[in-house]
């Protein structure tokens, strides 16, 4: 993210994620844990 807000227009968005945690150990990796706008007795109501 730090050499993309350098970078600017010239950095290369399709690489954005190429060094992530979810690249190299998806197993490890949380991408969507709980949203604010989830609401008690919703379909998306979560514990966390």
């Amino acid at each position: 993210m730090f050499q993309a807000s350098q970078q600017g227009r010239n950095y290369d968005l399709t690489k954005l994620l190429s060094d992530a945690l979810a690249a190299h150990h998806p197993e490890l990796s949380v991408t969507f844990v709980d949203n604010h706008d989830s609401q008690w007795g919703s379909s998306l109501q979560s514990q966390v």
